[in-house]
């Protein structure tokens, strides 16, 4: 196993990519890792300010084969944009958790988001990807579903939809008919957080 280990640290520094290396041969080592894999999200969430790492384009995955290439894309396209990002998460299966931190209290931000997003999945499309790999469509992703799946199995959707919802009162937006994304955000450039009343 060191040996593997030894060859693939050659490898990322051939390849110039930054970082520490830090292999978890012992239970013990391992047993850590999992536990700051874990953590990794409540850490990301607990930064401070008004810029927060953002859902929306976390869940995409492309076959691994082709991972290298489009997180490449991925890394252009937010440095193009000037915004940093958090990844983690399960390259093995082709999905990289991509967090971009934005404020979406303004509209600049949320601009810059739609604009990513609509980049990041036009990318993963070309991929052989999808942008939802495990947390599901719901409101952030139903919007590419028609793109995604083309329109004749969208129409699908719609009629069966249709035919158990008539009404549109089970999770509406959700798969199909998402409503605008502007909908469906938290916080605008409006938002003014309640203060906390101290007795």
């Amino acid at each position: 196993m060191r040996q593997h280990l030894d060859a693939l640290r050659r490898h990322l520094e051939r390849g110039g990519i930054p970082g520490p290396f830090h292999p978890a041969l012992e239970p013990a080592d391992q047993a850590r890792v999992w536990r700051a894999r874990k953590a990794g999200l409540g850490i990301l969430a607990s930064r401070r300010g008004d810029r927060k790492p953002v859902a929306g384009i976390e869940d995409t995955a492309v076959p691994p084969e082709r991972l290298a290439d489009y997180m490449a894309e991925v890394g252009d396209l937010l440095d193009a944009a000037g915004v940093e990002a958090a990844f983690y998460a399960h390259a093995s299966a082709g999905c990289i958790h991509v967090r971009p931190i934005l404020d979406l209290k303004t509209a600049r931000d949320r601009a810059t988001l739609d604009r990513l997003t609509e980049a990041i999945f036009s990318r993963v499309l070309v991929h052989g990807g999808v942008p939802s790999s495990e947390h599901g469509a719901g409101l952030a992703r139903s919007g590419f579903n028609r793109r995604l799946f083309g329109p004749a199995v969208y129409a699908m959707f719609e009629d069966l939809k249709r035919a158990f919802d008539p009404q549109g009162i089970l999770n509406p937006g959700k798969v199909v008919g998402p409503p605008p994304d502007e909908t469906q955000l938290r916080y605008g450039p409006g938002y003014r957080p309640t203060p906390p009343a101290a007795r």
